[in-house]
């Protein structure tokens, strides 16, 4: 019994051996776990603040995008605005070239008119010009056979003249 004393002896220190070894490597581990979990918490915290750093970022981009959404918006009225304005000044611009176009063709037909009644006045002028040298030339000739008749008659009178004075 005192042979197996010793190794009983023997088998507890190699126990409280074991033990000791289990119970440093148990503190390591917990040691690994802690620095784990303190690591963890600090990758969480960063994650967190991260996220809430990231949420704040779509949500400032949201509201600039609200923001543009709603200036688009407006430019877009504004665009609506002086298309509507561009087409009522097309169709004034339409109607005014109609317009244009319908006095362009009563100032040709004027012009037209005007030449007309030019040519026509040209030609009374002609015609009153031609019959004014008719006339003249018809009221010469009357002159001319006046005079030759007064002649004739002077010269008839002064003959019987004669004639009376010879008896």
């Amino acid at each position: 019994s005192e042979a197996t004393l010793p190794s009983a002896e023997a088998q507890e220190a190699q126990r409280a051996s074991k033990l000791k070894t289990l119970e440093e490597s148990l503190r390591a581990r917990q040691a690994r776990v802690q620095s784990a979990e303190g690591e963890l918490q600090k990758r969480a915290a960063a994650a967190a603040e991260s996220a809430t750093a990231e949420a704040k970022r779509i949500e400032e981009t949201r509201e600039e995008l609200e923001a543009d959404r709603a200036r688009l918006a407006e430019e877009l009225a504004v665009a609506e605005g002086e298309r509507q304005g561009l087409a009522e000044d097309r169709a004034a611009l339409e109607k005014a070239s109609a317009d244009t176009k319908q006095l362009g063709e009563e100032l040709r037909a004027a012009k037209v008119a005007a030449e007309t009644e030019k040519a026509q006045a040209e030609a009374e002028r002609r015609q009153v010009a031609d019959s004014t040298r008719e006339l003249t030339a018809d009221l010469r000739q009357l002159d001319e056979q006046l005079a030759a008749q007064r002649a004739e008659s002077e010269n008839a009178a002064a003959a019987a003249g004669v004639r009376v004075a010879e008896l």
